[in-house]
């Protein structure tokens, strides 16, 4: 019997601000990897490459995943952070630009049907 191991990562995104052209988005989604042959396909991701808040489906579909975990009962667990988004004018008190809104993180459970 063969075993194939596959790990699965977590994207988070980018923070780069939507008005920026130049950038292609990326993240916002769990792709799964083949160490043996180095292949990263899509396992969960959003309709479109953007995330949920940004295509009026906040709460619907995924943010900003940051952990992947399987439970007891052989279901995914994604931990997806939430909804973030750049405020410059954080800077004026020394604080990071990236803010993120409270209450918009979700912990999704993954299951076959």
């Amino acid at each position: 019997m063969k075993i194939i191991l596959l790990l699965f990562i977590a994207e988070w995104g980018d923070l780069t601000p939507p008005t920026d052209p130049k950038v292609s988005r990326v993240g916002y989604r769990v792709v799964q990897l083949n160490p043996a042959t180095k292949e990263v396909t899509p396992f969960i991701s959003n309709k479109g490459t953007l995330p949920g808040s940004e295509q009026n489906a906040l709460g619907k579909a995924i943010e900003r995943p940051f952990s992947v975990r399987f439970g007891p009962d052989g279901a995914m667990y994604i931990v997806d952070y939430g909804q973030g988004k750049i405020d410059p004018s954080r800077k004026a008190i020394n604080r990071e630009s990236n803010a993120y809104v409270p209450n918009t993180g979700i912990i999704w459970k993954v299951t076959r049907n």
